[in-house]
């Protein structure tokens, strides 16, 4: 039967940690898609870390994870974990949730494993440098602090308290390539600027409207190792929230629609920034797996993709390395969307083309990933052979997408692997099987079998 409510096909409570054993049947609950699944009520009392991991040896898994309070999804994981397993890391708040433990392909019966670990959240700030208030500019030194973010330039912190509203934020400096950043309470990034406008580098802006509450503002540099004397001025404004997916939207697009536009086409803007936005409905009765592709030859776009409620289901800034066009790949379920148009440069303009192509047979694939590349540097070198040996012999980790260190496409690895390789490299052996010379997902039933659990950045 289908499901109105999460508890309507309650099978128990999950705890963390803890691991449950399960059995998908034909009398379980299903959802729209005809996916089978059994659902765990799991209660979080404090914001953590979660690892919550679905593995069988009988059944591609698919995992899904809803709200308590509206019964609607808020993650999803197909082949995170090994192989066909499905594995999933997010921070919780505290509340009420579904784990729903199911598979990928629709009626599909057998028994599976539940694993759910958790972490406390690490510190919130890891370091705070001082506080600021809105409206008293403050001009101080950067760095102060140890702090760093994650691609190693120093950042200072500072917390800010508001009522609530629109803040604009503007940090300068004459003495180093500024970068601003904003945090919610839970340290969770809202939104970052590295130049107001382009070329302007001593001069970084963010204008977002936001609840009242405690917020951290991060001063950092573009590059590794910049220091120097900076300015920060913060001005807070009382003001209506702008609903985007109610007074930004252009017009719908359905499944098979090519639509061409002209960028902008509404006085929107994304939320922290200053890039124009604008919307189109996406209204589905059905399932909808497909592609959705967003294409200019004036300006470098960026493909946005909320749910009904507004809230940012992904994103894409480039396809890959060769194109500043924007695409997803989607598996959705009957709702409304919202698809974004917007710009990497604030100021963009120009017509463009978004386009809905549906995959009438979408199958199982893995991927993407280039067959060979192993340590996935963008091309086959002779570290790629080594990498395979070190796997193997010498106790190194396990590659990141495993169908890709099977050269020969047989669907093991082995010593042959490493020397097909090689000889492909240094004495015109044989060239690995597809995906090659191109990178490209896979559904071959070797390939399915070796997994690929973290998909090459080149499709």
């Amino acid at each position: 039967m289908q499901a109105d409510n999460c508890a309507d096909c309650g099978d128990g409570v999950a705890e963390c940690p803890g691991m449950l054993d399960g059995f998908l049947d034909a009398d379980d609950c299903s959802l729209e898609n005809g996916r089978l699944f059994d659902s765990f009520e799991l209660e979080v009392l404090e914001t953590q870390e979660y690892v919550i991991s679905l593995t069988s040896g009988s059944i591609d898994t698919f995992l899904y994870l809803y709200s308590g309070e509206s019964c609607e999804e808020i993650a999803f994981d197909d082949d995170g974990g090994d192989g066909l397993n499905s594995s999933m890391a997010l921070n919780l708040a505290p509340g009420t949730y579904w784990l729903l433990p199911s598979s990928y392909a629709a009626g599909v019966v057998g028994s599976y494993t539940l694993d759910i670990g958790c972490n406390k959240a690490a510190v919130c700030p890891p370091c705070e440098t001082g506080e600021v208030a809105c409206g008293e500019p403050m001009d101080s030194a950067f760095p102060l602090d140890t702090c760093t973010r994650s691609s190693g330039q120093s950042e200072d912190i500072y917390s800010v308290v508001v009522e609530g509203g629109i803040l604009d934020i503007n940090l300068t400096s004459a003495e180093f390539d500024t970068y601003l950043s904003i945090y919610d309470s839970s340290c969770l990034p809202l939104a970052v600027n590295d130049d107001c406008e382009p070329g302007n580098f001593d001069l970084s802006c963010l204008t977002l409207e936001v609840p009242a509450g405690t917020y951290y503002i991060g001063v950092s540099s573009y590059a590794v190792g910049e220091q120097g004397n900076f300015g920060l001025n913060i001005t807070c404004e009382a003001g209506a929230a702008v609903n985007l997916c109610s007074e930004c939207v252009t017009g719908s697009i359905l499944p098979g629609d090519v639509t061409a536009g002209d960028f902008p086409a509404t006085e929107c803007t994304v939320p922290g920034g200053a890039e124009s936005l604008e919307l189109w409905r996406l209204e589905l009765d059905e399932p909808f797996v497909g592609r959705i592709r967003l294409e200019s030859d004036d300006f470098d776009t960026i493909l946005g993709l909320t749910n009904g409620d507004c809230g940012l289901v992904d994103r894409n800034d480039d396809c890959d390395q060769t194109t500043v066009n924007s695409c997803l790949q989607v598996d959705l379920d009957p709702g409304v969307y919202f698809l974004g148009v917007s710009s990497f440069e604030a100021g963009s303009s120009g017509a463009y083309t978004l386009a809905l192509e549906a995959l009438q047979e979408p199958g199982r694939s893995i991927g993407p990933f280039l067959r060979g590349d192993v340590d996935q540097s963008g091309d086959l070198q002779l570290t790629d052979a080594v990498a395979i040996f070190s796997y193997l012999f010498l106790g190194a980790r396990e590659p990141a997408c495993l169908a890709a260190a099977d050269p020969d496409g047989t669907g093991e690895i082995n010593l042959t692997s490493g020397v097909y390789l090689l000889q492909f490299l240094f004495i015109g052996g044989q060239a690995p099987a597809a995906p090659f010379p191109q990178c490209d997902r896979s559904s071959s039933a070797t390939d399915l079998g070796l997994g690929c659990s973290r998909p090459q950045d080149c499709f």
